[in-house]
């Protein structure tokens, strides 16, 4: 039997490699279908608050409490039900640093519209 060179090992160690990557991969995409729906709703929820969109996210969590509601699904809506109060606390501190924002720059313009006089 004659040896195999270093370059044609390599070759078959990467296809090896590439074989196993692709079941790997094939594995992922079957299991993927199988989230369910509560970590879906949930990840958009966390994915609106990272993106500091916390009115969206209040609103998709309400909605999405109000339907585990209607289809019994206690665990759900009990775990909405304890975000939506940090969602909407968040919500609030977020109007309230806008407003503080907003009259800072007001009060601006009204100091140069006086100074201006």
């Amino acid at each position: 039997m004659a040896k195999k060179s270093v370059s044609q090992q390599d070759d078959t160690l990467g296809e090896a490699a590439a074989d196993k990557k692709a079941k790997r991969k094939a594995n992922k995409a079957s299991k993927s279908p199988a989230i369910s729906v509560e970590d879906d709703i949930m990840s958009r929820v966390v994915e609106l608050c990272q993106e500091l969109r916390w009115r969206d996210a209040v609103l998709l969590c309400r909605k999405a409490q109000a339907k585990a509601a209607e289809e019994n699904r206690e665990e759900l809506a009990f775990s909405l039900s304890l975000a939506l109060p940090k969602l909407e606390w968040s919500l609030r501190r977020q109007i309230a640093a806008v407003f503080i924002q907003e009259a800072k720059a007001m009060l601006k313009k009204e100091y140069l519209l006086d100074v201006g006089q």
